[in-house]
């Protein structure tokens, strides 16, 4: 049985319009990936930021971060206290003092972390702008956000003072979503 000319143009018209509507969603889809990626990466690290921030310029934790450097250390009300500022979270972040040579000062405050940030240098191109830094040690890469700024008037040999906080867990996270997204 032959098939009208109508009847082949009707199967060729919807085979068409069927890759036409398959194009059109995979396109939707794209870019709505796109947007969602381009926005997880634009609000990903910003209450990191801020964070840092607010850190670089709490001037009482910076100063009882230079005293516990010193060998005569006794913990301020602050210290013992904690009290709740919005927008001053220190469980992920550390700070780093700096002499003018680039030496760090507070390698014993620094704990652990210190062994992992040797290599770390210190940055003055940048002061008080948040950067991305990426360590690498003998195994394993570390990420950090940072923020550098000049030390106030009267810190000894304090010259620069780095407010770091790692990012691997966001890093990690923002990966992850892109490989389920895509």
């Amino acid at each position: 049985q032959k098939k009208s000319a109508y009847e082949n143009r009707s199967v060729r018209q919807r085979w068409h319009y069927f890759i036409l509507n398959v194009s059109a969603f995979a396109a939707v889809f794209l870019a709505l990936g796109v947007i969602t990626i381009q926005i997880l990466h634009a609000t990903a690290y910003s209450e990191t930021d801020i964070s840092l921030r607010n850190l670089a310029a709490n001037t009482q934790m910076i100063s009882d971060a230079i005293k516990r450097s010193t060998d005569d250390f006794v913990p301020s009300q602050s210290e013992t206290d904690h009290p709740e500022e919005p927008g001053l979270n220190r469980f992920n972040s550390h700070v780093v003092l700096w002499s003018a040579e680039g030496e760090i000062l507070n390698q014993d405050g620094l704990g652990d972390i210190y062994s992992q940030i040797t290599s770390l240098d210190l940055s003055t191109e940048t002061l008080d702008e948040v950067e991305e830094v990426t360590i690498t040690d003998e195994s394993q890469e570390y990420h950090f956000r940072t923020i550098t700024s000049i030390a106030p008037e009267n810190t000894g040999n304090v010259a620069y003072i780095t407010v770091l906080s790692n990012t691997d867990q966001i890093n990690n996270a923002v990966a992850n979503f892109q490989q389920i997204l895509i």
